[in-house]
């Protein structure tokens, strides 16, 4: 009669090959190869096949590499980027947030945006009506009618005085030119001794006072004429300063002048009703108005955030700070959004050191575009957790491996190197710099061997079955 008989060791070959499913099987009823040790012949309570392979070795079929999702990389030379790795946190990006306030206190008649939604810059938020606002408008309507009637006075004027000034240079000409033709005449006649000398000085004389009552009373209208219009071009110019004035305080409150009707042009709506404009583009992140609320300049109606740039504030601890420079790449990943990789650039390390965690506080500015995780607009949002590497330095380095191919056990440190087809063995190593996802092997692997990679599990497993098992890992 056949026996069977399992030793302990074998037991936990069995259950470990059993549980991962790659190996062959153990037992009566092992499946795999379907081989039993009563077939195999030869193997006693504890003994082994002689010439079993060298422990930390494996060898598996090409099925059971494929169904373990095991890759072989050559190793050998290759850039590397050494990285420090730290927590972080998505924070509000405070260069790109508004805090939107009213111009001037009043009643809030209409609100035209809420909470979430996304604005430009310059759109309509809310229209408030407001008494300080109406006072305003209405003594810029004031000040600007004065200094348009001022000057079209003042213009007025100076058309006036040209009319005069030409009527009467007209008037006293033709009064010049009627003295001088009797004195010509008087000429000739005492010329030819027809008259005497008495008309001629008398014509003389008329010729002469006829020029000089030109003189004086064109001289007399012109200072007339400087008089008035100086006094007119000194009303303009004090509406005018009105008016920049009533300008000046309408633009501080809000309001465009071109916006504002004349006297005779007023709407039936309230001088005092203004809008509110969004200052920046963005997302509307909070608001604290209602309708028909009373509000003040002190208050804040809406908050408006662009995340399209968001803030990642790290922790770096102070004796790592010396690593840490402006402009250097960084990868963030965030928990809630995995195998999201997001690039970016250090910003800002910020001059003081907690008391309590010995960290300082580095702003690293990243593009927040939608990912495949989760297609939403701004997907980064603040109270996000998430894990940084600043990259500190690169350059190449002599063997690098994918990091998926380091296998820790306690303080060893090994991979799995590829010595023929199919049999792999455990190899310890010394590492260097990591980063990037790759690392550095210093010593352990030579350029060109090949290294697994993904399924590193599965091959710890069965070697560590192996050694169970007495040297068999199949």
């Amino acid at each position: 009669m056949l026996k069977t008989i399992l030793q302990p060791r074998s037991l936990a070959l069995c259950a470990a090959l059993t549980i991962f499913g790659v190996l062959g099987g153990c037992g009566p009823d092992g499946g795999g190869d379907g081989h039993d040790d009563h077939e195999e012949g030869g193997h006693e309570e504890g003994g082994h096949d002689e010439g079993g392979e060298e422990e930390g070795s494996v060898h598996l079929t090409a099925e059971q590499i494929e169904r373990a999702g095991i890759e072989v990389v050559k190793a050998g030379p290759g850039p590397i980027e050494e990285t420090l790795r730290v927590a972080a946190v998505v924070s509000e990006n405070l260069d790109t947030q508004s805090h939107v306030n009213p111009r001037a206190s009043g009643l809030v008649r209409a609100i035209h945006k809420h909470l979430g939604e996304t604005v430009e810059k310059g759109e309509v938020l809310c229209e408030i009506d407001s008494v300080a606002m109406g006072e305003a408008v209405s003594a810029y309507q004031t000040t600007r009618s004065t200094s348009e009637a001022a000057r079209g006075l003042l213009a007025k004027e100076k058309e006036l005085f040209r009319k005069r000034l030409t009527a009467r240079t007209d008037v006293l000409d033709g009064a010049i030119a009627l003295a001088g033709t009797i004195r010509d005449r008087e000429k000739s006649l005492e010329a030819k001794g027809l008259s005497t000398l008495r008309p001629l000085l008398a014509a003389e004389k008329a010729f002469r006072e006829a020029e000089l009552e030109k003189e004086q009373s064109l001289t007399e209208l012109k200072a007339e004429r400087d008089t008035r219009l100086l006094q007119l071009d000194a009303a303009s110019i004090e509406a005018d300063i009105a008016l920049r004035a009533a300008t000046d305080r309408l633009r501080i409150l809000g309001i465009d002048p071109e916006s504002v009707p004349g006297h005779g042009e007023r709407a039936s709506a309230s001088l005092g009703l203004y809008k509110v404009m969004a200052p920046r583009s963005g997302v509307i992140v909070a608001r604290d108005v209602t309708l028909d609320e009373f509000v003040g300049a002190e208050t804040t109606l809406f908050e408006i955030d662009d995340p399209s740039v968001a803030w990642i504030i790290a922790s770096v601890y102070e004796h790592d700070l010396r690593r840490v420079k402006r402009g250097q790449r960084v990868h963030v990943s965030v928990g809630a959004l995995p195998g999201a990789v997001f690039e970016g650039t250090v910003g800002l390390i910020e001059y003081e050191i907690s008391t309590s965690t010995r960290t300082a506080r580095v702003r690293i500015e990243i593009p927040n575009h939608p990912v495949e995780q989760w297609p939403e607009p701004f997907p980064l949002r603040p109270g996000m957790f998430a894990s940084v590497s600043i990259v500190t330095a690169s350059g190449d380095v002599g063997i690098v491996v994918p990091e998926d191919a380091i296998v820790h056990e306690g303080p060893a440190t090994f991979v799995f190197v590829q010595v023929d087809t199919g049999k792999f063995e455990r190899r310890e190593v010394t590492l260097g710099v990591s980063g990037g996802g790759d690392v550095e092997i210093v010593s352990g692997v030579k350029v060109g061997e090949g290294v697994a990679t993904g399924g590193t599990f599965t091959l710890k497993s069965a070697a560590r079955a192996s050694e169970l098992g007495g040297g068999h890992s199949h």
